[in-house]
């Protein structure tokens, strides 16, 4: 009697081979492979409020877009202007501080004495020259009174 040799299925083994025990021995009775119910479709029908739901619903996630996009654009712009406004105001306040610092140099006490001895020939005063200006009492709260005091006096 010829012996019978039995074939080696690899494909069948593949499948139970675990790396930390080996392969498993194999099922005297093959298993079916599993399949998964099949689907039944199921009719319904959608009704005529639905679909004017769903078009009203996907009219108005577009106007929403729609929206952004414009509310988008409009900020950009401000931005822009606002970007433009502060470079503005950065010169301007550049130049203010050139300004200032010209002013500063220009009338200076040392600058103001120079020109007005160079352009206009003025000179310091002499001891001779210089006038002091006396005190003269504060007046009076009551005006009143004042006029009565002052009124007939005559230099």
């Amino acid at each position: 009697m010829p012996a019978v040799r039995k074939t080696y299925n690899f494909r069948e083994r593949s499948r139970e081979f675990d790396f930390r025990h080996g392969f498993s021995p194999l099922s005297a009775v093959p298993a079916k492979p599993e399949t998964k119910p099949a689907r039944k479709k199921a009719k319904e029908n959608i009704s005529v409020w639905d679909k004017g739901g769903m078009l009203l619903l996907l009219l108005l996630a577009g106007s929403l877009g729609i929206a952004m996009i414009i509310a988008t654009a409009f900020m950009s712009s401000v931005q822009y202007e606002i970007n433009r406004i502060e470079k503005n105001t950065e010169t301007t306040l550049a130049e203010i501080e050139k300004l200032s610092v010209k002013i500063e140099k220009g009338t200076g006490i040392n600058v103001v004495e120079l020109r007005a001895i160079q352009e206009l020939g003025m000179i310091y005063p002499t001891a001779e020259q210089v006038v002091y200006i006396e005190e003269e009492p504060a007046p009076m709260n009551d005006f009143a009174q004042y006029i009565r005091e002052n009124a007939y006096q005559l230099w």
